[in-house]
């Protein structure tokens, strides 16, 4: 089974000992949030003010990390594309 592309992390801060320009190889302080965690939390905000009260949690939670899958996807293509 493979690791699902959770885009990296969020916003990751490198160690304060380092204010060197970012490396390729740069080990990070603190990952902090996914990207895809960041995105599902994103959309989530859009997805809750547009449904339906009665739509069930679980269902707004999937269609809001189905979302940020997506994202993750158009942003990986993007990449390919340039």
């Amino acid at each position: 089974m493979s690791k699902a592309n959770d885009g990296g992390p969020a916003f990751p801060r490198p160690h304060s000992d380092d204010h060197c320009e970012y490396q390729a190889n740069q080990e990070w302080a603190q990952q902090g949030m996914s990207t895809r965690t960041w995105l599902a939390g994103q959309a989530l905000s859009g997805v809750i003010s547009s449904s339906d009260p009665h739509v069930k949690n679980t269902d707004i939670a999937e269609v809001s990390v189905a979302i940020a899958d997506a994202m993750l996807e158009a942003l990986e293509r993007s990449k390919h594309d340039s």
